[in-house]
């Protein structure tokens, strides 16, 4: 899972999306939160949209994270926040040594 940090005019908020957020997320929103998984190109509802940030700034900021007009200004402040929070959740595993098939010998 990851975090993402994002700036709102002079401060930094860190977000954080792991397992009971998703877990949270999925329950909330199963058939669009399934279609999202997907891979489907839809648009997910606004609700669920701000009910993921909202529960990804609850690990380093509560009070911030239930007030719904504090998300509305963190998703104004970055048009791809949505999605950006969806790629630090899954990174991309860094190549390990040895997971290469080795090159036959001549």
């Amino acid at each position: 899972m990851g975090a993402l940090t994002v700036q709102v005019g002079a401060e930094s908020f860190k977000l954080w999306l792991g397992m009971s957020v998703l877990a949270d997320v999925q329950s909330e929103f199963p058939e669009a939160f399934d279609r999202l998984v997907a891979g489907s190109t839809e648009p997910p509802p606004l609700k669920m949209v701000h009910c993921l940030v909202a529960k990804s700034l609850e690990r380093w900021h509560p009070v911030q994270a239930a007030d719904r007009f504090f998300v509305d200004e963190l998703l104004n402040a970055s048009a791809d926040l949505f999605q950006q929070l969806l790629n630090a959740s899954a990174p991309k595993p860094a190549a390990q040594p040895g997971n290469r098939k080795a090159r036959p010998t001549k």
